[in-house]
C-alpha cells in the first residue's frame, strides 16, 4: 500500500492521505486504480450476484455494495481511521491524519501497527515474523478465514461473539479481545445505522485471498515457470500465456 499526502488545487494547507486501495484524490491530482475493489466487483459480477449487476463500477457503488468495500479496506485500516463515523454514510473518507499517526508512530499493540508490521500481517497473506514456518502462516490465515467466512454466511458464529473466544490466538480477554466481532470490524466508526457485518466479514476474506496472490505479499512457486516472460515495464510479472498458475 503506497501512501501520499497531497494538497488541494489552491495549494492550501488541506491534506489528505492517499492510498492505493481505491481512494479518490483531492482536486484530481492523482487517480489510482482501486485494485482490491475492482477484483471483488468483477468476481461478484462473474458469480451473477444480483446485488452487483453488470455495469457496476467502483465509482457507482451504492451503500449496500460499500459494506463489502468496507470489509475489503479493513485489513489495511483495521481501526477504521480512514472513514468518518457517520450514522447515514459508510463511504465518506476522513482526513487520514489519525491513520498516518498510527501507521508511522503508533504503539506496536495498536491494530494498524499489528496489521502492517506485526502479528496480524496474516491479514495480507503474509508471515508475521522473519523465518516463520510457512505452515504456521497458513494455519494462522485459515484460522481467521474460518471465523470471517462463518460470520459472513451466518454459520455457528455471529457478530455478538467475543473476539477472544473466536480468535484466541490473536486476542486475549485482557486486551481488545473482550470486544465483539462486530466491534472489531467497526473500529472507530460504530455509528452507521445500516451496517451489514456479514458483508464486511466477506470483504475481509476477499482481501486476504487477493493479497495471497499478490507478488508484493506472497512468494509462490509457479507450476508453469517456463512460461514466465519476466517483468513488464511496471515491474509486474508477465507470462507468455494468458495466466500464471501458482501452486
Amino acid at each position: 500500500m503506497e501512501i501520499y499526502l497531497l494538497g488541494d488545487d489552491d495549494h492550501s494547507d488541506s491534506v489528505e492521505a492517499q492510498f492505493k486501495i481505491g481512494f479518490d484524490t483531492i482536486g484530481g491530482l492523482l487517480h489510482w486504480q482501486p485494485v482490491h475493489e475492482e477484483i471483488a466487483i468483477a468476481a461478484f459480477i462473474r458469480a451473477n450476484k444480483k446485488s452487483f449487476p453488470r455495469g457496476t463500477e467502483y465509482n457507482n457503488l451504492d451503500q449496500q455494495q460499500w459494506e463489502y468495500v468496507r470489509g475489503l479496506v479493513w485489513p489495511d485500516d483495521p481501526s477504521c481511521l480512514l472513514f468518518k463515523d457517520s450514522r447515514d454514510s459508510n463511504n465518506k473518507f476522513d482526513l487520514g491524519d489519525d491513520f498516518l499517526g498510527e501507521f508511522n508512530h503508533g504503539k506496536k499493540t495498536c491494530m494498524t501497527q499489528r496489521s502492517h508490521f506485526g502479528d496480524l500481517q496474516l491479514l495480507h497473506g503474509m508471515a508475521s515474523a522473519v523465518d516463520e514456518d510457512p505452515n504456521e502462516t497458513k494455519k494462522n490465515i485459515f484460522a481467521w478465514l474460518k471465523v470471517m467466512y462463518k460470520l459472513a454466511v451466518g454459520d455457528e458464529i455471529n457478530e455478538h461473539d467475543l473476539v477472544c473466544d473466536k480468535l484466541s490466538d490473536s486476542f486475549s480477554a485482557s486486551t481488545s479481545g473482550s470486544q465483539t466481532l462486530r466491534d472489531l470490524l467497526l473500529g472507530s466508526t460504530p455509528e452507521y445505522h445500516k451496517v451489514d457485518i456479514s458483508r464486511r466479514a466477506l470483504g475481509v476474506c476477499l482481501h486476504m485471498i487477493q493479497d495471497s496472490y499478490a507478488v508484493g505479499h506472497t512468494l509462490r512457486r509457479l507450476e508453469n515457470a517456463n512460461d514466465l516472460a519476466g517483468r513488464d515495464k511496471d515491474g509486474e510479472l508477465s507470462s507468455t500465456h494468458s495466466a500464471i498458475h501458482p501452486r
